[in-house]
């Protein structure tokens, strides 16, 4: 039988920033990959660790908190700078069990140390989205030594989409652009307007008209992402 033993992990509470963006926490991540050095790694997923699951946690006793796992978990209290898109952890905690196959041990040592042999340290942090119709978050932390992990969102397995059809006009615009959903209505559509970096800098409902006011857009390149009902599609657009 296993022992279990937990190390006991003292830190401060750190006061929570607004900083951050919500999508750190409401989002369950998964790790994707892990690059140290010269050296790049694929999580394992077998029998015995089917994913490599992060979480960003608000509570009463800690504001912010860390935890991930492999056969073990590991756990950090977490500080956010309120300006910049980092984060420090004073303490990095973990279970002490022994895996029952030698690539999940390896694959754990070598990310467990990604975060404890950097503490304390600051982590940047970056969230993006890909650019098609499901925009799905992905998150890199990268550590004081430059090696970083990449995460993507541990649910999109479970997700579905279905891609609804539409044009726009005109493109490129000046002022509006009209959607066109061709034979379909729309049903409480909701426009998401992104710039080329992924990030989301408009969310507003789809007027009765089918238009959207793009004048106060700098020129540039943006991707217009519309949900009607289940359905969510994107495309491109030029703002002039």
């Amino acid at each position: 039988m296993k022992q279990f033993y937990i190390f006991i992990l003292i830190a401060f509470a750190a006061q929570f920033s607004q900083a951050q963006p919500e999508v750190l926490f409401s989002t369950q991540w998964k790790l994707t990959y892990l690059a140290v050095g010269s050296e790049s790694y694929i999580p394992v997923s077998n029998s015995e660790v089917v994913q490599v699951p992060l979480q960003f946690s608000t509570g009463d006793f800690a504001p912010t908190s860390m935890s991930t796992s492999v056969c073990n978990t590991g756990f950090g209290f977490t500080e956010f700078s309120s300006t910049e898109p980092t984060f420090s952890m004073g303490e990095f905690g973990r279970t002490l069990i022994m895996c029952n196959l030698p690539e999940n041990e390896s694959m754990e040592g070598r990310y467990f140390s990604f975060f404890s042999e950097n503490i304390p340290g600051i982590f940047t942090y970056e969230v993006t989205y890909l650019l098609d119709f499901s925009y799905t978050p992905m998150l890199t932390i990268t550590n004081p030594d430059g090696d970083y992990a990449q995460y993507t969102d541990a649910n999109l397995a479970a997700k579905s989409f279905t891609s609804e059809k539409f044009t726009i006009s005109p493109n490129p615009a000046t002022d509006y652009i009209a959607i066109d959903f061709g034979n379909k209505t729309a049903t409480n559509a909701t426009v998401e307007i992104y710039d080329t970096s992924g990030k989301r800098i408009r969310t507003e409902n789809l007027s009765a008209s089918n238009t959207i006011n793009v004048q106060n857009l700098a020129k540039g390149i943006y991707f217009l992402k519309l949900k009607n009902g289940d359905a969510a599609s994107a495309t491109k657009f030029i703002k002039i």
